[in-house]
């Protein structure tokens, strides 16, 4: 799977802004949207998904954003075209894609590699094996 491009120029009324997409951007997406099969759904038809991912992706913050009053306001973005919504929110998909992709294919190759070790570290369902000592107890302890 192709890495989708780091970065995008979006416009909004004449100004064009550069996003880049960094791990804060990548966290706070992916708390709002930790699964991949609800994401696409939800990207699409949430507006208040939407509406967060779109003014995350826009705000210039470094790192996690903790409060939505950190976020760019809706009158700071409101000249934004449909059709750059859509490709903002592509954009986004395409991250959100690949990471759940390349994991979960990590996560296959290393059970694989690691399946007969993982295997001998098992707990045994049947329990230990009979000892085949046949020495006899010591006695009754006093």
């Amino acid at each position: 799977m192709k890495r989708p491009d780091l970065k995008i120029e979006i416009t909004i009324g004449e100004e064009k802004r550069e996003i880049k997409w960094t791990y804060g951007l990548s966290n706070d997406i992916q708390r709002l949207v930790p699964d991949f099969g609800a994401a696409v759904n939800d990207i699409v038809s949430d507006p208040g998904i939407r509406d967060y991912i779109i003014r995350r992706a826009l705000t210039d913050k470094k790192g996690i954003v903790r409060e939505e009053s950190e976020l760019i306001s809706f009158e700071a973005i409101d000249d934004i075209d449909p059709e750059e919504v859509l490709r903002l929110l592509e954009w986004v998909s395409e991250h959100l894609l690949y990471f759940f992709v390349t994991s979960a294919a990590v996560t296959s190759r290393q059970a694989k590699e690691y399946s007969s070790e993982l295997g001998r570290l098992s707990p045994s369902s049947t329990g230990s094996a009979d000892s085949p000592s046949t020495t006899p107890p010591a006695g009754p302890s006093a």
